[in-house]
């Protein structure tokens, strides 16, 4: 029970500081003629008021737009959520009596690519808006599978090895995305498309920079490969495979 009253007593101080803390920043925004991200989503929404009290902006905005297309929807925050749904209010009503000249809502995302969540991006708010929409206006939900830019193999392997790291089912509450495997256009490269080969304990670094060049030496030699790419976590990780790369002499 004690831990309870802490914990309620904190939350009292918290209602009593945190307003006025935001209204510490707002002066400090305006005295230095610049706001944050954040403060610039809350200005938009109280710009278009509640619900039940539109502005006149929100108004005259609502005679002027007709089609809202939002791209990367899959890291979208309650905030942004919220301004789309302010920003299509009514517009259910509007289709209904002119089916002829709808509004429209069109958005994009990839669920599995939800990667802001430090951010307080929700993936769950994209699955709701495909299932749900905005204001009774329900999308068409379309999924595109077809992977333009890598070949079957590597396709094949990201699908076997990445379907283990998402939960069967899509889950709003939880913002839980199931994997949706891609479909290669590509025709088959050289096989394999995918091999591992792991380096640890003391110098295993060097291992990795002697075992890389000689890989990269032999796709050089290989008039089958295009072009060849080394990825590397860090510039830290980097430094060792790129010295030995020029005592090598390879650019």
């Amino acid at each position: 029970m004690d831990d309870h009253s802490e914990a309620w007593q904190l939350v009292l101080h918290l209602s009593h500081v945190l307003p006025l803390l935001s209204a510490n920043l707002l002066l400090v925004f305006q005295r230095r003629g610049s706001v944050d991200h954040s403060q610039v989503a809350l200005s938009a929404l109280d710009a278009l008021g509640d619900e039940d009290a539109p502005t006149e902006l929100a108004l005259r905005l609502d005679y002027s737009i007709e089609h809202v297309l939002v791209d990367e929807f899959q890291d979208t925050a309650i905030n942004q959520f919220t301004l789309v749904s302010r920003l299509t209010r009514g517009w259910s009503q509007h289709n209904a009596v002119n089916p002829e000249a709808p509004r429209t809502i069109f958005i994009v995302g990839d669920g599995m690519q939800s990667i802001y969540g430090f951010r307080n991006a929700n993936v769950g708010l994209f699955l709701k808006a495909r299932e749900e929409g905005f204001n009774g206006v329900v999308p068409q939900s379309l999924a595109l599978r077809a992977n333009f830019r890598s070949e079957e193999g590597i396709v094949s392997w990201v699908n076997q090895t990445f379907c283990y790291a998402f939960p069967e089912q899509d889950n709003v509450r939880r913002g839980r995305v199931s994997y949706t495997p891609a479909v290669a256009v590509q025709d088959p490269g050289p096989e394999p498309a995918i091999s591992l080969t792991g380096f640890c304990g003391e110098g295993g670094s060097q291992q990795e920079a002697q075992w890389l060049v000689q890989q990269l030496r032999a796709g050089l030699a290989d008039t089958r490969l295009r072009s060849i790419a080394l990825l590397g976590r860090s510039r830290v990780q980097l430094t060792p495979i790129l010295r030995l790369l020029r005592s090598e002499g390879i650019a």
